[in-house]
């Protein structure tokens, strides 16, 4: 169900300010950032409009809320936009960084041929810099002849809020036990709905021990019939608007 223009608006607010702050937002922060032109007591009806139709909850007793599996879906389906980066960034294309460096490299050597697989240099700084910059556990395989495998990330999602939460730690831990099989299942499963990429979030994900947080899972084709499982997971508090930003440009690099 598509939810009116103001409803939109609110819950956008609070999906991206939580993401940023993890902290549940308030009617009166909502009211403080002007997202709407309207009363205290007119924002209040609608975030409680948004708590019946099960988009946010109320995670303690106090006033905040924080968005729901249902709001983060909706959120991706509809209100995300094209992640573009800082204009300082943007100017220099990818060479803010050592995996965009590589990149544009391989762009340029590659005019007018076939684009070469990444060698395992660039294979490990582009999955290092993926989980770094989004501070999401990754792992990525090529699968062929090379069968070369990285993951990155471990600190960075451990130091997250969320980790913290009974069992998350541990069910985190017997998912990179299993990561292999793991990978395979969501490979699978793109490949039965003749997908490129997805998001798995809370209860939608295939691997049981990941359905308190949220996975993004990607298949690139090589050359010599190889090709590049990818495979990111975090808090369902990530910030899928950049990750489905750096995703997409990832293909189209590779």
């Amino acid at each position: 169900m598509k939810l009116d223009d103001r409803k939109e608006r609110v819950l956008d607010f609070i999906i991206r300010d939580y993401i940023e702050t993890a902290q549940p937002v308030s009617s009166g922060r909502v009211a403080s950032k002007k997202v709407l032109d309207s009363s205290p007591a007119t924002l209040r009806n609608i975030m409680l409009e948004l708590d019946e139709g099960g988009y946010l909850h109320q995670p303690h007793t106090s006033a905040g809320r924080a968005p729901t599996e249902k709001g983060y879906r909706y959120f991706i389906d509809n209100l995300i936009s094209d992640y573009t980066l800082p204009r300082s960034r943007a100017l220099q294309g990818h060479a803010y960084s050592p995996a965009g460096e590589l990149l544009c490299s391989r762009r340029r050597a590659a005019q007018g041929l076939a684009k070469p697989a990444p060698s395992a240099n660039e294979f490990g700084l582009l999955v290092n810099e993926f989980a770094h910059d989004l501070g999401i556990f990754t792992s990525a395989m090529i699968m062929g002849q090379r069968g070369m495998q990285e993951l990155s990330g471990f600190r960075d999602v451990l130091s997250e809020p969320e980790f913290r939460e009974n069992g998350m730690l541990e069910n985190f831990g017997r998912m990179v036990d299993e990561i292999d099989s793991v990978m395979s299942e969501y490979r699978n499963a793109l490949i039965e709905d003749d997908d490129i990429y997805d998001i798995w979030i809370g209860r939608e994900n295939i691997y049981p021990g990941a359905r308190k947080g949220s996975a993004l899972v990607a298949r690139i084709s090589l050359p010599d019939k190889e090709e590049l499982v990818f495979f990111a997971y975090g808090p369902t508090r990530m910030n899928y608007e950049k990750a489905i930003f750096k995703i997409k440009n990832l293909i189209k690099e590779i």
